[in-house]
């Protein structure tokens, strides 16, 4: 509650019912604030220019100077209650007042004497010393996709427009779904057609673990912000197993009205990060990248907006398109995963294939036939390959340089070839 640091337990009982009691959008009417063109909106008394306030659950929030003293300040917003509106305007902004006031309405209930003790500054943070926490038994990591999305998590998948974001998404989206776990898809930006479509492409089984969510099917737009972690809650509600929610692109559920300094950012993708864990879910957010310069820029500073999101954020997947080909380079890292820089996603008819080596993905045809023959006969001759794989001696002669060359084939005992490549 907004105002529990103030009084006693019987102090918040009091509030808690009054709250209960007077539903917020009932209490804005009552006080002069005009319905707005949603029922969670409301335009305020104190400001000339019609400021609009907001209503997310049972608290008003406004934005404007106009609304000061108007329950309680913080991060540039003015956030108020039932029992906040009633002492603003009905006790001259005097809690203690409007404790007493409130305590007179019901029976048998009388507001606290004193006023509470401060509370213990420490409560609510957890230390263990080197010892207890080696001596600590966890249980071990689950993982939606091994090694890449653990859960719960707050993922971000990031990537430049029309690159493949939506394929890459929609393929882990399948794949996590054909484990048997449930999966919802928003896809803010597609139709449903098209979202038949795709999928037709890369999966030959309709799996009902994957749910879909189309925007532009959808009657409404998704709420933002703190509106649409409820809504993501809501999601949870609908579906008990939910494991993991993809969004598809995370700018729609951001609040517009935020600043983009950091402090901003870090505290709204830190909400969406412990309500990941809240529900023991994992949310992947699919997001954009910053337009290409001619310098070359850590992984990490191309994902576009403040650096707070990735600071935030636990695992962070960064697509980029390899010049002349629809492939794509993927640099993975978070706090669970080992940094990975060398992934390549080529392009199939069935959308991106699973991540393989870049230096091997980059491979030619008859590159990659070698490399598999060696791979499968160890110390084998040049002959042997040629033989094997059904191309000229020219042909292998030259592919066998370029991956000695590369070090992925190495020659020994003279004529004899192991690869390198693992």
């Amino acid at each position: 509650m907004l105002y529990r640091d103030q009084f006693s337990n019987s102090g918040d009982s009091l509030i808690d019912r009054y709250n209960s009691d007077n539903p917020i959008r009932a209490q804005l009417l009552k006080y002069g604030y005009k319905q707005g063109s949603t029922p969670d909106e409301f335009i305020s008394p104190n400001s000339s220019s019609g400021h609009q306030v907001k209503v997310f659950g049972n608290i008003a929030t406004s934005l404007s100077t106009s609304d000061a003293g108007v329950g309680v300040e913080g991060n540039g917003s003015h956030n108020v209650d039932s029992f906040g509106l009633y002492q603003f305007y009905e006790c001259e902004n005097d809690v203690n007042t409007a404790i007493k006031n409130i305590a007179a309405q019901y029976r048998g209930v009388e507001p606290s004497k004193e006023p509470a003790s401060p509370a213990d500054p420490l409560n609510g943070f957890t230390f263990s010393t080197a010892q207890e926490l080696s001596q600590r038994q966890f249980e071990p990591m689950n993982w939606l996709k091994p090694g890449l999305l653990p859960l719960p998590n707050l993922a971000l998948i990031a990537g430049a427009p029309k690159c493949g974001k939506s394929w890459f998404a929609m393929g882990i989206a399948r794949d996590i779904a054909s484990e048997g776990n449930i999966v919802v898809y928003i896809a803010n930006e597609d139709n449903e057609r098209r979202l038949k479509d795709r999928y037709a492409k890369i999966s030959d089984f309709a799996s009902s673990n994957l749910i879909f969510m189309s925007g532009l099917s959808s009657d409404k737009p998704l709420p933002k912000g703190d509106a649409a972690h409820e809504f993501i809650r809501a999601v949870k509600a609908k579906y008990p197993k939910l494991q993991c929610i993809i969004i598809d692109t995370i700018q729609a559920i951001r609040d517009p009205n935020q600043k983009d300094h950091y402090g901003v950012v870090e505290a709204e993708f830190g909400k969406l990060r412990k309500l990941a864990h809240e529900l023991n879910i994992t949310i992947v957010a699919v997001h954009h990248t910053k337009k290409k310069t001619d310098f070359e820029v850590e992984p990490l500073d191309q994902i576009l907006g403040s650096q707070a999101i990735s600071a935030t954020v636990e695992t962070i997947l960064i697509l980029q398109r390899v010049v002349g080909s629809q492939d794509i380079d993927l640099f993975i890292t978070g706090k669970d995963v080992a940094q990975q820089d060398d992934y390549r996603l080529c392009w199939t008819d069935a959308g991106f294939s699973d991540p393989q080596d870049r230096t091997y993905a980059s491979l030619g045809q008859i590159q990659q036939q070698i490399v598999k023959f060696v791979k499968s006969y160890p110390s084998c001759t040049q002959t042997a390959i040629v033989e094997g794989i059904g191309k000229s001696k020219q042909q292998v002669n030259e592919a066998v340089n370029r991956l000695r060359e590369l070090g992925i084939i190495k020659l020994v005992e003279g004529k004899k070839l192991i690869c390198l490549h693992t």
